[in-house]
């Protein structure tokens, strides 16, 4: 049973995914250099999170 207090679900679901999908249009990962992981780790996560050793470890994962 929903409480008396939770809000209202959207009325017009079209709505809602034309504005996520105008966010994902201007935020989304088409930003990102997919052809090249170093680029897309660099992009996405703070310099110094990864080891050199990590970034070659994980790149051999983005590899097919």
């Amino acid at each position: 049973m929903n409480p008396p207090y939770a809000s209202p679900q959207p009325t017009n679901h079209s709505v809602s995914l034309q504005l996520l999908a105008q966010w994902l249009n201007a935020n989304g990962a088409d930003k990102f250099d997919h052809t090249d992981p170093r680029t897309l780790m660099a992009d996405r996560y703070p310099h110094g999170l990864f080891s050199d050793a990590e970034v070659e470890a994980l790149i051999g994962v983005f590899k097919p």
